[in-house]
């Protein structure tokens, strides 16, 4: 079998020209695209790090600031009196009680015919006062018992009311939290 030679000699060498041009541009293509991203890498890590240094700096000058000034002459009195800040801040956060869970364990705990009118705390001898309305005398009831049973209180008075009548019965409950309100 014989092979048809159908280009003559000048259009095989702009065949082979045009090969290789596209040759040459696809790999200036890929070589010029690796380039601009090398670039954009090391711009991303030039910005990055001079925040880090610019932070870092002032970190340094404020040290330095604080030596000058006497209030700091090595770096373990700054930690001392970074630990003694830290421990001020705990035991401030260790007599903190956390108002939102204990309110929403304390409604939990209410059965529905009950409608609170008012809660005074004082935190500093732990007690509180509950006033409201029991839409009937077997919710007061539950209420004191579910109170009782959520393990808050330490004394927990029944409810000061008029327990003759049946239905919408104004009450007012005394009592004083525990330490587990801390927690």
């Amino acid at each position: 079998m014989q092979a048809l030679n159908l280009l003559g000699p000048n259009e095989k060498q702009d065949t082979k020209l045009i090969k290789t041009f596209f040759v040459v541009r696809y790999v200036s293509f890929i070589s010029l695209s690796a380039i601009i991203i090398f670039s954009l890498t090391l711009f991303i890590a030039e910005y990055v790090s001079s925040d880090y240094l610019k932070s870092l700096n002032n970190q340094i000058q404020g040290e330095l600031v604080l030596r000058q000034e006497g209030k700091i002459n090595s770096i373990e009195e700054a930690t001392t009196e970074l630990n003694s800040q830290l421990n001020a801040i705990n035991s401030i956060q260790s007599k903190y009680i956390k108002w939102t869970q204990l309110l929403s364990t304390i409604s939990s705990s209410m059965p529905p015919g009950i409608k609170i009118s008012n809660m005074q705390t004082n935190s500093n001898l732990r007690t509180f006062n509950l006033t409201g309305i029991a839409g009937k005398r077997d919710d007061l009831t539950i209420m004191f018992n579910n109170l009782n049973n959520l393990g808050i209180f330490e004394q927990l008075k029944p409810p000061s009311t008029n327990l003759i009548q049946k239905e919408n019965i104004s009450f007012e409950l005394a009592g004083q939290f525990n330490e587990k309100i801390y927690e």
